[in-house]
């Protein structure tokens, strides 16, 4: 830019200019009587001087403030470069959920329970960039850490939301964001098994906020929303029409939706009441592994293994016949609790005990169907006067697992062995 002294210099001079065209316009007071405009009456003195330096004042504000440069020629190349300012705008975004339960879910200490509500996740609805939560509110009686997994029907799991030992009252918990399964599936909420207190959710839902450009041609193509109408039911048969004993009530306005709309009904039937049994699974003989199969049941969801090793085979006595050899050492324990799906083929071994004198054993062993391992190693065999160690948690596999005892030293003396 110029020096300001050559701007403010030009400025005055058109002031100038403009206040002498306006000095030789009369004073309407000034004309005599009978005469018009033609009579050269001045406008002079101070009033012409004070009218010339206010000229100049705003002439020299309009320029600094607003730079008016097209009002006074030859000033453009002394004004700034000006850019149109473009509005960066905000992206928009939609926010839909789908309530998983409503009611009250609880898995007493050590134990899974399931959602018996299953919703239905398409992806393929919601357009935009698309972000998954998973939200539960959870609480237990006394301060544990624990999960509730987001879980598909068939037991494999999307997400998880964690809680923390400050969950003794109701609390919201959310996931990371998820990535869905690539297909419309059915999914689940889960309550972990941990132990050490009652874990319970008042309510689990999946968050699904879809976010848009804010540009012309932002729109959303696609969405889903969900509308319930009734909670869990009970009671009810299925042959008879019956009402829901709470519904919940919505007005709907056609008005208030545009684009091609399509709706559906979904309900979740659960086919009777959960059931529960339980079944001992032996050895048929004491140096042989006995197998079995487990067919899952129908309106059985989960099932908890409880394994023992077997114990090791005891120490014949010595070739003296006085000496008594060491025991066998006792099989390890385990406990796990797994989903298993009705009419699966799931694996049991029950471990043999070791035979007399001999270092090797087997395990007793859970294989489910989908993989999933329950094992309790067994004891090791005494080969001497020394008693054997037991079954060890590091070659057992169990959500909950203690080592077997080790056996007992023969005594020397006598002909006796241990146990």
């Amino acid at each position: 830019m110029k020096n300001p002294s050559i701007i403010e210099e030009r400025i005055n001079k058109i002031a100038d200019k403009i206040a002498k065209i306006i000095t030789t316009i009369p004073h309407p007071k000034s004309f005599p009587k009978g005469k018009g405009l033609e009579t050269p009456l001045l406008w002079r003195g101070v009033g012409v001087r004070l009218f010339q330096k206010s000229l100049s004042f705003l002439l020299i504000l309009s320029f600094v403030t607003s730079w008016s440069y097209s009002l006074l020629p030859g000033l453009e190349k002394y004004s700034p470069e000006v850019k149109k300012a473009e509005a960066t705008g905000s992206p928009w975004q939609i926010r839909q959920e789908i309530n998983i339960i409503d009611g009250y879910l609880e898995a007493t200490t050590g134990n899974y329970a399931t959602s018996s509500g299953i919703v239905y996740l398409d992806k393929t609805k919601y357009s935009g960039t698309v972000t998954y939560y998973f939200e539960v509110v959870a609480s237990t009686t006394v301060g544990i850490s624990g999960d509730v997994y987001l879980r598909s029907t068939s037991g494999v799991t999307y997400a998880t939301a964690s809680y923390d030992t400050s969950a003794t009252s109701p609390t919201l918990w959310r996931s990371s964001s998820f990535t869905p399964p690539s297909s419309a599936t059915d999914l689940v909420a889960v309550i972990d098994n941990e132990s050490g207190a009652t874990k319970s959710i008042k309510a689990a839902r999946i968050v699904i906020i879809q976010y848009f450009p804010d540009t012309a041609g932002s729109a959303a193509t696609s969405t889903q929303t969900q509308i319930e109408i009734g909670n869990e039911e009970t009671g009810k048969t299925n042959t008879s029409n019956s009402a829901l004993n709470f519904p919940k009530y919505w007005t709907y306005s056609s008005s208030k939706w545009d684009g091609t709309q399509t709706s559906y009904v979904e309900v979740t039937y659960k086919n009777g009441a959960q059931l529960a049994s339980s079944t001992t699974y032996n050895v048929s003989a004491t140096t042989t592994t006995t197998q079995y199969t487990y067919v899952g049941s129908t309106g059985v969801s989960y099932v908890t293994i409880e394994a023992w090793g077997p114990g090791g085979g005891g120490d014949g006595v010595t070739s003296a016949a006085t000496i008594g050899g060491g025991g066998g050492g006792g099989g390890a324990y385990v406990r796990s609790t797994t989903t298993v799906a009705a009419g699966s083929s799931n694996h049991i071994g029950v471990g043999r005990g070791g035979a007399e004198g001999s270092a090797t054993t087997a395990s007793s062993t859970y294989l489910g169907a989908d993989g999933f391992v329950a094992r309790a190693a067994g004891g090791t065999g005494a080969d001497s006067t020394t008693g054997a160690a037991g079954g060890t948690v590091a070659n057992s596999t169990g959500q909950v697992a203690y080592a077997g005892g080790s056996g007992g030293t023969g005594e020397g003396t006598v002909d006796t062995g241990a146990g």
